[in-house]
């Protein structure tokens, strides 16, 4: 069955054959070998420039604090036709999904007003942001929020102005199936801002967002990091959205860490109701190095038979951290064991044996360690529960059955800030604690 039907039926509330797979990757071509679904960012040229020179509202260094809320204005900034903007925008995704979207379920998308108008605020980003691609706000547009609410609105809406025209030109787009904003705006301690904010801000512009892609016939998801069920976050937005990525609402750097994330994940469907959750490979795991392939399996499989298949998308929580690839071998095993699990029908699927197919693998080896190797899973099992039931047996198996090395290699820079989802390298905010 193709990928597009399988996450069809996760938004219809059935159980799919076999859990659908969606493995971010700033490599697209990467990302549609391996997923059900594939998703690409939309990119306000305009905007881009922040990267590197700063916002055009960024207090400059020793700029008195008087005198930089003095200094922004909404008028200061030459805002740019909305619709110039979203017909450029689309053209970019188009080109950057073409050849690859046959059969899979198609998203676009959009940075949202949020992480755009701390990016307005954000200082310049510095040699080490460059080489990571990332950018460093210092939540300027919170602190504009709370000393000059008013002038903090109207720069907030003629942003979301501008964001909403390039979610409606894509979710007009034929072939685009979803559109997901990407509007951080929590942490692991809950709501980022005071609650006014959400009340006449965040909470009625993602309602208008929401209404135009369900307007155009198209399936609605935010992207939303920290833990958004404080404040009751959760349960508003889910009456906005069908879809919510990545759940990130405790830690999970560690596989013990990872464990009561999935706990945590599994309790919020009560809260969520008929919200299809996109989740379940923290890429926290995936690029830490010092995770075996069996050790990273044992979180997404572990929440497969907490939550069950219903109203889940098996995804991983975001794309690469910066720095880091799907071409390194043990990331790209660990995605792609996850793939061999899920891979359908359910009744192929039993036993999560510990080796991948030589042929699976890339060539190369990993700097410190023996290569490890996956095998096919046996095909003995049949019927819908067949790869829960699995599961369970391989959950409680002896650690000498599984029979994966644990490869060792040389720790690359994990536990740095995690990759934004927006629509790329040049729109990544690093926004305080995670």
């Amino acid at each position: 069955m193709e990928g597009r039907r399988l996450v069809e039926m996760v938004f219809e509330g059935l159980e799919p054959p076999r859990p659908p797979l969606h493995v971010e990757s700033d490599d697209k071509a990467f990302e549609a070998s391996m997923s059900d679904a594939l998703g690409a960012g939309v990119r306000v040229a305009e905007w881009r420039g922040f990267f590197e020179a700063g916002g055009p509202f960024h207090r400059r260094e020793g700029e008195p604090l008087g005198s930089w809320l003095d200094r922004v204005s909404a008028d200061a900034y030459e805002w740019p036709d909305p619709s110039e903007v979203a017909a450029r925008a689309v053209e970019g995704f188009l080109r950057r999904v073409r050849g690859l979207a046959e059969g899979k379920f198609l998203i676009l998308k959009v940075l949202g007003p949020t992480e755009t108008a701390e990016g307005f605020f954000a200082p310049p980003s510095g040699e080490r942001g460059r080489a990571l691609g990332q950018q460093l706000h210092r939540f300027g547009f919170g602190a504009l929020y709370a000393l000059r609410r008013s002038e903090a609105l109207r720069i907030y809406g003629r942003i979301a102005e501008t964001v909403l025209e390039v979610v409606k030109a894509g979710a007009e787009l034929e072939g685009v199936d979803a559109v997901r904003i990407a509007d951080d705006a929590a942490t692991y301690a809950g709501p980022t801002y005071s609650r006014s904010f959400y009340e006449e801000a965040y909470l009625p512009w993602h309602e208008r967002f929401a209404g135009a892609i369900r307007g155009s016939g198209k399936r609605a998801i935010l992207h939303c990091d920290g833990d958004l069920r404080k404040g009751g976050l959760l349960e508003r937005l889910a009456r906005l959205y069908e879809g919510l990525h990545p759940l990130d609402l405790t830690p999970k750097s560690t596989p013990a860490e990872a464990a009561r994330w999935v706990e945590e994940v599994a309790a919020a469907r009560g809260a969520a109701g008929s919200l299809v959750f996109f989740t379940g490979a923290p890429v926290d795991l995936v690029f830490n190095d010092e995770v075996s392939v069996e050790a990273f399996l044992e979180v997404p499989l572990s929440l497969l038979k907490a939550h069950g298949p219903r109203l889940l998308v098996v995804a991983t929580t975001h794309s690469e951290y910066p720095g880091r690839s799907y071409g390194e071998e043990l990331p790209r095993r660990k995605v792609e064991a996850l793939r061999e699990a899920l891979q359908g029908p359910l009744e192929r699927v039993a036993h999560i044996d510990a080796r991948y197919d030589r042929k699976h693998l890339p060539r190369q080896r990993p700097p410190n360690g023996p290569r490890g190797r996956l095998e096919r899973p046996h095909e003995r099992h049949t019927g819908p529960h067949a790869l829960l039931e699995a599961l369970e047996e391989r959950r409680q198996a002896p650690l000498d059955r599984l029979r994966v090395p644990r490869v060792h290699e040389a720790h690359g820079g994990v536990g740095g800030s995690e990759r934004r989802d927006g629509e790329g390298r040049e729109e990544v905010q690093l926004a305080g604690p995670r």
